[in-house]
């Protein structure tokens, strides 16, 4: 359950800068908030006095944007929809299979593209952690790089093996969403990764 538990500590600590949020009518900032609806933020426009929820391309789904984001995270990196269906169903969304294709499928590049135009804020000390699953029947690695303040999962990578794979494109992933590499990293003591920060 380690995406999952990232992605909601992640949620509870807003790690990007504040997005202004402007007015769906007449384009105002001049707004204040009044509430959630479905999970979604409601504002009222102080100068228009249009009523509106920001949810980033989520509006009308009946499902909060957490479930689906959970669920687009959990499709994208190898996880199977029988199982992604179960993690949905333990923290009550309760969503078949066609609904996760769907979902995985409609905003699986939305979501990229988001998070490609914003730049995380982390701190100069980063960790490194691995799980080892199945991927398409084959036992393989999911190597992560989360800031250790955050928890906010930085970059990831597939592998084969745990000590000697080449993991410089999930450093060169790093750098390109955050900037800089981190001054200390921690890891379980892979010569891999110690060399490759190194060599940063």
């Amino acid at each position: 359950m380690g995406i999952l538990n990232d992605f909601l500590v992640f949620k509870e600590q807003n790690t990007f800068e504040p997005r202004q949020i402007l007015c769906l009518r007449c384009g105002s900032s001049d707004i204040i908030q009044k509430g959630a609806r479905i999970g979604n933020h409601r504002f009222q426009c102080k100068s228009c006095g249009k009523y509106f929820t920001d949810s980033l391309g989520f509006e009308g789904r009946r499902s909060a944007p957490e479930y689906i984001t959970v669920d687009v995270e959990l499709v994208y990196v190898g996880l199977s929809i029988r199982k992604t269906v179960k993690v949905l169903h333990s923290i009550y969304c309760n969503v078949g299979r066609s609904t996760i294709h769907r979902w995985a499928d409609q905003y699986g590049h939305m979501i990229n593209e988001y998070l490609d135009g914003i730049t995380p804020l982390v701190g100069e000390e980063w960790r490194t952690d691995e799980i080892y699953m199945k991927i398409r029947g084959k036992r393989k690695y999911l190597f992560a790089m989360l800031d250790s303040e955050t928890r906010y999962w930085i970059a990831k990578q597939v592998a084969i093996h745990k000590g000697t794979d080449d993991v410089r494109p999930m450093f060169k992933q790093a750098r390109d969403i955050t900037g800089k590499i981190p001054s200390k990293l921690i890891s379980d003591g892979a010569s891999n990764f110690a060399e490759t920060h190194k060599d940063e």
